[in-house]
């Protein structure tokens, strides 16, 4: 088993881990303005039906380096947030039938890796195999123009190390219900508000799609992530948790060595996930009061006593006794 790493900012990477969920992007909203369009563009061509297929798929950039500090800044959000290592084998990362490159043959490039006879006619093959959904079988030419498409990349972005899931967000073959049914999957589009109270928001550039409930296999804390607390310890969270427990997930700490290098090591205490500790009963502080409100706002009086907590690093939380 291999692993493959996404760098995430702290709530992404709560929300990643809670949902085993990846995002997809379409790549006309990527941070490099050449994506797609490297190869093309080197050859003197700037096709304008090159666009309906740059907006057709979604792309996953992943890494098999958790310890670029580079990507750490950028992508972790100032060592804030995570790095995840999923299992390469997952099922969403293999060649699913709206798999346009898998992980296994998904590592970008800088130099073309073929000859072709007529690069435009080649694109231009690939871009309507792709877009009708795949059904005939590839040629080598078509294959190799989809690599070179989807997968070269200028010199500047090797430290990223990338390697990449592309799939077909939609068929123009197939109806969106067909879509869902011949491939498994259900794109679910993650929308940018912009005005909550009249329903307006941007339309959707980025789509999740679920892995498998086990496939989260390493978390990699920042070294200045909220969930670190007194150095090396790891305040209370049920999601890492049940990566812990569930997944056999094991989770490290990112930081220097005496080298100045990144690295990740283990815990050098247990994880502490923050069970009840320096409970105040003395008289309820707003914190308190919120945390209470919160607990039985809405729920049918309980028998139960109500436990508050106060945790060594400020978080207030309320909790019935069957929940200790």
């Amino acid at each position: 088993m291999g692993l493959l790493y996404k760098y995430y900012g702290f709530s992404a990477g709560l929300a990643a881990i809670s949902k085993n969920s990846l995002g997809f992007s379409k790549p006309t909203k990527f941070n490099d303005p050449m994506e797609g369009r490297l190869w093309l563009h080197q050859n003197g061509l700037s096709p304008t039906w090159l666009e309906p297929l740059l907006d057709s798929v979604g792309i996953l950039c992943m890494t098999r380096n958790h310890l670029n500090p580079l990507m750490w800044s950028h992508y972790g959000e100032n060592h804030t947030g995570f790095v995840i290592g999923y299992d390469d084998g997952d099922l969403l990362f293999s060649d699913q039938r709206d798999t346009v490159i898998d992980a296994q043959s998904g590592s970008t490039f800088t130099e073309s890796q073929y000859e072709f006879s007529d690069v435009e006619q080649s694109g231009r093959a690939a871009a309507q195999w792709v877009q009708l959904g795949m059904d005939e079988l590839e040629v080598p030419d078509i294959a190799a123009a989809i690599r070179h498409i989807f997968l070269m990349k200028q010199h500047c972005w090797n430290y990223e190390e990338e390697v990449r899931i592309v799939k077909l967000l939609s068929s123009a073959a197939h109806t969106a219900s067909e879509w869902v049914r011949l491939t498994g999957n259900t794109p679910t589009p993650i929308s940018t508000p912009v005005a909550p109270k009249v329903s307006l928001s941007h339309p959707s550039e980025v789509f999740t799609l679920e892995a498998s409930p086990q496939s989260i296999k390493h978390i990699i804390l920042g070294m200045r992530n909220p969930l670190v607390v007194e150095g090396r310890k790891v305040s209370p969270d049920d999601d890492l948790a049940r990566c812990v427990s569930g997944c056999g997930a094991s989770i490290e700490l990112s930081s220097w060595d005496e080298n100045g290098e990144m690295q990740a090591s283990k815990l050098e205490t247990k994880i502490d996930w923050g069970w009840p500790n320096d409970v105040s009963s003395v008289k309820i502080e707003p914190e308190m009061l919120k945390a209470i409100s919160g607990k039985i706002s809405g729920q049918p009086l309980s028998t139960q006593s109500l436990t508050v907590t106060n945790f060594n690093d400020g978080r207030v939380c309320a909790s019935w006794d069957d929940e200790l």
